[in-house]
């Protein structure tokens, strides 16, 4: 495969690699994986890199520019995104619940919901419920609310080894408080590898 040429990043009809090599580098600059390492994980020059993140930052699909690379001498357990940008990416939060806590697709998506807001109500989340059954032969009538209790139930056993607390809002609904929160970010953050190849399949689908 060819390295992808700067030119090929300003034409105004780009091939759907070319539209794969910028979402897919995007995507990673989105979760703090330096410029570098970008260019290593696609074969292009950091020059590219840099070119194409920087036609990102003006269409508003970054807020800012990730480092060069990683510090000097850093080993590869040493490396961490930055702490809340797994938040930022729904789909990339998800797989990172599943692998870190052991959640099934259900649990993750409501795992992923309660992290990113916070404070959720009971109808959110069985809203989310409803949502990952779209489509599907039992998707016909809506499933009781108490389901969402099931779930809150399998989810504080499979995060207790962690120490993080997912509170009940007594009349409204669940909340992580942030401590928590952060907990859970370091966690994932560890169980998840940016490199893989699970995830780079996430970040090009996003």
């Amino acid at each position: 495969m060819s390295p992808l040429q700067l030119a090929d990043l300003v034409t105004d009809k780009p091939d759907p690699l070319t539209v794969l090599y910028k979402t897919t580098a995007t995507r990673m600059a989105d979760e703090g994986v330096p410029v570098a390492a970008i260019a290593r994980a696609l074969q292009l020059s950091s020059e590219t890199v840099w070119e194409l993140l920087h036609d990102s930052m003006n269409t508003g699909k970054i807020i800012e520019l990730p480092p060069s690379d990683w510090p000097p001498g850093s080993q590869r357990q040493q490396r961490r995104l930055q702490p809340d940008s797994i938040l930022r990416n729904t789909d990339l939060l998800r797989l990172a619940c599943a692998r870190c806590f052991k959640t099934t697709r259900l649990q993750s998506a409501m795992l992923a919901t309660i992290l990113k807001r916070g404070d959720v109500t009971k109808t959110q989340l069985h809203d989310v419920i409803e949502e990952m059954r779209v489509g599907g032969n039992d998707a016909k009538e809506p499933t009781d609310l108490k389901m969402v209790d099931v779930i809150i139930c399998h989810l504080r056993r499979k995060l207790r080894p962690f120490k993080i607390e997912l509170q009940t809002v007594w009349g409204t609904g669940y909340r992580i408080e942030h401590p928590d929160c952060h907990r859970a970010v370091l966690a994932m953050e560890a169980a998840l590898d940016p490199t893989t190849p699970a995830t780079e399949q996430v970040l090009e689908a996003a």
